[in-house]
C-alpha cells in the first residue's frame, strides 16, 4: 500500500479527473470532514482519497491510499494527469526539506517549494529547474 498527500488545482473537475485516472471509485473519494465512511476500502484493498478545499495557488489537499503502487508508478501517472489541465504538487522525497515538492504541470515534472501561510494558504515560492 502506498500513500501520499499531495495538493491539486483544478476545482472539483480536478478532484474528478484525479479520480478517473487513478481509477479511484466514486464511492472511495471522501470530503475529509463531511464522509460518513466505514473505511471499508482498507479492508477490501480499494483505492481511495480524502480531500479538503485549500486555498492559494492549489484548490485541494488530498491523501491518496493506493493499493499496489509504489512511488515511480504514481509519479509517472501524476505526471500523464498533469497534460489534462491539472498542476499537482507531490512531496519531494529526495530532499531533506518538507516544503520541497515535484510540480506536475503540462506533462512536466520541476521542483518547487510551497508555503504553507497561517491562514492554510498555499502558496509556490520557486520554481526550479530539476
Amino acid at each position: 500500500m502506498l500513500t501520499a498527500s499531495i495538493y491539486i488545482d483544478g476545482a472539483e473537475k480536478g478532484l474528478a479527473l484525479l479520480g478517473d485516472r487513478l481509477g479511484i471509485p466514486s464511492a472511495n473519494r471522501l470530503d475529509f470532514v463531511h464522509h460518513q465512511s466505514d473505511y471499508g476500502f482498507y479492508r477490501r484493498q480499494e483505492d481511495a482519497f480524502f480531500y479538503t478545499a485549500t486555498t492559494g495557488d492549489f484548490d485541494f489537499a488530498v491523501d491518496l491510499t493506493l493499493f499496489g503502487w509504489d512511488r515511480a508508478t504514481l509519479e509517472a501517472q501524476l505526471q500523464v494527469i498533469s497534460q489534462e489541465a491539472l498542476r499537482i504538487a507531490l512531496p519531494d522525497e529526495s530532499r531533506d526539506n518538507p516544503y520541497d515538492y515535484l510540480l506536475f504541470e503540462r506533462g512536466e515534472a520541476r521542483s518547487i517549494s510551497i508555503l504553507d501561510h497561517e491562514d492554510e494558504s498555499l502558496e509556490i515560492l520557486e520554481k526550479s529547474e530539476g
